[in-house]
């Protein structure tokens, strides 16, 4: 096997696991898929988004917590079915 064919194959697969990744966030609910994206995508701090969505910094690190708890929760059950 070839380097290049091992590094293809890697990229490849990177980009299966980002589409699945972006597939299973855009399958949360609005208010924790809003406050996931804000910060990790966006990179805005628990107030900033507060002050966005209208809700207090603790609310909204809840929202993101809850979302990466299910965003793993789902990764897990995708792994169990493969």
């Amino acid at each position: 096997i070839s380097l290049g064919l091992v590094g293809s194959e890697m990229c490849i697969r990177d980009r299966e696991e980002l589409t699945e990744l972006k597939s299973m966030v855009m399958a949360l609910p609005h208010d924790l898929k809003t406050a996931v994206l804000l910060h990790h995508y966006d990179g805005l701090s628990a107030a900033e988004i507060a002050k966005i969505v209208g809700c207090s910094s603790r609310g909204v690190e809840t929202r993101i917590y809850r979302a990466l708890k299910k965003l793993k929760q789902a990764r897990k059950r995708k792994l169990s079915t493969v």
